[in-house]
């Protein structure tokens, strides 16, 4: 549950924006938001420094917003170190054309391409992460299963929007989430 209640020095964020790009706390839908404007490279993200998670059960609803081209929306994510997705993280996002679930552990990935989603619409997602295994629901149904490049360390709970860097995006994007639980 966040905003973390009587335990807020327990928890630690981090935000990352630039001039064209907001990270918030947004109190009409009570949750967590990343937008970013409609320039080139831009992009804002949150960052849960403290705690940090390991294998477990994770869910939580969110959505995302198209008004332009994004580079990447990830609506539900945990990652080692933010900004290096390659030496750990495990997540669902929004590509310029396509959704994708991703593990990736010491520079080595897999991604899952998804087809028939629509996140612009809120949805439940939920992410059973083990030793061996990541298993990807949205909505309750599973939508992919990996075995490889599986994380084993402890990771940071994280949201981000980001606009492409070369491409204008021709609008405004973001991704919205709430309700975030350990469920195990």
């Amino acid at each position: 549950m966040y905003p973390p209640q009587g335990k807020l020095r327990e928890h630690h964020y981090a935000f990352r924006m630039d001039r064209y790009s907001f990270a918030y706390w947004d109190g009409d839908y009570g949750g967590w938001c990343c937008r970013s404007k409609n320039e080139k490279g831009t992009i804002s993200s949150i960052l849960l420094t403290k705690p940090q998670y390991h294998f477990g059960t994770y869910k939580c609803r969110g959505k995302i917003y198209l008004g332009g081209t994004p580079n990447v929306l990830y609506v539900m994510g945990f990652e080692r170190h933010h900004g290096f997705c390659e030496e750990g993280i495990i997540g669902f996002y929004r590509g310029a054309n396509y959704y994708n679930v991703i593990t990736a552990w010491d520079g080595s990935y897999t991604i899952t391409s998804l087809s028939g989603q629509d996140w612009t619409v809120e949805r439940e997602f939920k992410i059973v992460w083990t030793s061996t295994q990541v298993d990807f629901y949205v909505d309750g149904a599973l939508v992919a299963s990996h075995t490889t490049d599986i994380p084993q360390g402890h990771l940071s709970w994280m949201i981000e929007s980001a606009t492409p860097p070369d491409v204008e995006p021709g609008g405004e994007i973001g991704v919205w989430q709430k309700d975030f639980v350990k469920i195990e």
